[in-house]
């Protein structure tokens, strides 16, 4: 068979393939070029194809509330190495909402843990690159700049100090005090406290609070979310969470508390899972407004790509 003919073929092999599959495919051969490229400008690496991309997701889903109605999301994280200088910087790049990115109230790690709560919001298109040193110690610096890739830019910088302590073979305490400088915002300042609690292999209680002033606003915004996440299989499992939110020197101090409920159950493949929510919130911003309850519903689809722990990329 000469090599056309074994091209030929390969391409009828991978037509024949379920659409599923050679969407991961497609998706996670984007972003593999699309990193090589940047890290090309750095010089050559060795690495063999397929390495650069650590991890990654795309999801696609929406949400309904009483408040707001439906609205749509579609997310996209990847953290890609950068072979060329010496793994320590890595290409940051996906769509989330800038403002909790910057000061911490999301994350650029990437978790197989679903997200908790305010995970609707209008959303923008961010790249940066991010600094790593000691990453592999209980204690160490990271260093980001970026922006967001909306209709008008919003660059940042930040620096992130982390120190990690472990008791015993059950507990894990995580500390991220942040500052960063943004367009919108100015000078600011955070800090994130996680505390994990592993009850037993199938039970995890997490508790997970953030401070954060930046000069836009007057007060320290804070939030507290308190996580129990429920194994049930290796296939199935639940989380069950209560938030409250809000903002001093605010005309409403208390903005938000509530609970939601989450199922999460992988179908299909190993690296394709659906997540449905629903829960009740009792918002409030403002002062005229009365604080009645807010009913809410949501489903997601979510498609992993890249090196997850445990599991072979598939190509």
């Amino acid at each position: 068979m000469t090599q056309v003919d074994e091209a030929e073929a390969g391409e009828r092999s991978e037509a024949r393939q379920p659409l599923l599959d050679r969407t991961q495919k497609a998706v996670y051969t984007i972003v593999n070029t699309t990193s090589r490229w940047f890290d090309g400008f750095f010089g050559s690496s060795e690495f063999a194809e397929g390495a650069n991309v650590s991890r990654g997701l795309l999801a696609v889903g929406t949400k309904w509330d009483e408040r707001d109605d439906f609205k749509n999301r579609l997310r996209l994280k990847a953290r890609v190495p950068l072979p060329a200088l010496e793994k320590r910087l890595s290409l940051l790049f996906g769509r989330g909402t800038a403002d909790d990115f910057v000061d911490g109230s999301s994350t650029e790690n990437i978790s197989a843990l679903p997200a908790s709560f305010n995970d609707f919001d209008d959303e923008d298109w961010l790249l940066g690159l991010g600094y790593s040193r000691d990453r592999t110690l209980q204690e160490g610096f990271d260093f980001s700049v970026g922006m967001s890739l909306s209709s008008s830019p919003d660059p940042f910088v930040r620096l992130t100090y982390r120190w990690n302590k472990v008791f015993g073979d059950d507990w894990l305490w995580r500390l991220r005090p942040r500052v960063f400088w943004q367009e919108e915002r100015g000078e600011g300042a955070s800090l994130t406290s996680t505390l994990d609690y592993a009850v037993n292999p199938s039970w995890l209680l997490r508790s997970w609070i953030i401070l954060v002033s930046d000069k836009k606003n007057e007060g320290l915004g804070w939030t507290a979310n308190f996580i129990a996440y429920h194994s049930l299989s290796r296939k199935n499992a639940f989380s069950y969470s209560l938030f409250v939110d809000g903002e001093t020197e605010n005309e409403v101090e208390l903005q938000d508390y509530g609970f939601e409920i989450r199922y999460r159950r992988r179908i299909a493949r190993e690296w394709f899972f659906i997540q449905l929510s629903t829960g009740v919130s009792w918002p409030r911003e403002f002062l005229f407004e009365e604080r009645d309850s807010n009913l809410s519903a949501g489903i997601e689809f979510e498609m992993q790509f890249g090196e997850w722990p445990g599991r072979r990329q598939a190509l």
